[in-house]
């Protein structure tokens, strides 16, 4: 708590979050920091021994990377504090490199995957939502939750959740209207 309060300056809700990520990550809590090894350590960087709580799969690269980073901060500070001897997270680093994500489309490669989407609309759901998050800048996600009283009448506009709150209205250009009429008029 000294740590993330003092140190971190970080609000309570996200001490208590980054207490419980830290807690999950170091396992049980029957071996004390200052017992901790640079093996153990570097066994802990592979994540072999825990998974997201709330997703019940394996921790994402960047997750590894954040909630390592945190321990190896969490020991350098309890070792200026005198809490433990050396920090045993030196030099451990996670198993992975991080990509910045898959390169964007060229100007060409999406007008070649508009084309084609646009082909395939009227039979195909992921045609359509392709179309959506390529020309109308949708997420996944806000496609992926569409429901069909989400379309106007006239299929001239988009009522999508927000990831900020409330419900936004995205206007459907003339060309994708007919391909969202059909798709909400099939179901």
């Amino acid at each position: 708590d000294a740590h993330l309060r003092l140190e971190r300056r970080h609000a309570p809700a996200s001490c208590e979050q980054a207490k419980r990520t830290l807690a999950a990550f170091l396992g049980d809590g029957n071996t004390s920091i200052a017992a901790l090894t640079a093996e153990q350590a570097r066994r802990l960087a592979r994540f072999e021994h825990t998974t997201a709580h709330r997703i019940h799969r394996r921790y994402a690269l960047s997750t590894r990377y954040a909630v390592l980073g945190h321990a190896t901060r969490f020991f350098e500070w309890a070792k200026s504090r005198l809490y433990v001897e050396r920090n045993p997270f030196d030099g451990v680093r996670p198993i992975g490199l991080l990509a910045g994500g898959p390169a964007p489309l060229s100007l060409d490669q999406a007008r070649t995957l508009a084309a084609l989407a646009l082909q395939q609309a009227h039979q195909d759901p992921g045609a359509l939502g392709s179309l959506l998050i390529l020309v109308l800048g949708l997420r996944s996600a806000e496609v992926l939750s569409l429901r069909v009283q989400d379309i106007d009448p006239e299929a001239q506009w988009l009522r999508v959740a927000s990831k900020q709150g409330g419900p936004r209205t995205v206007p459907i250009p003339e060309l994708l209207r007919p391909c969202v009429r059909g798709a909400a008029t099939s179901r």
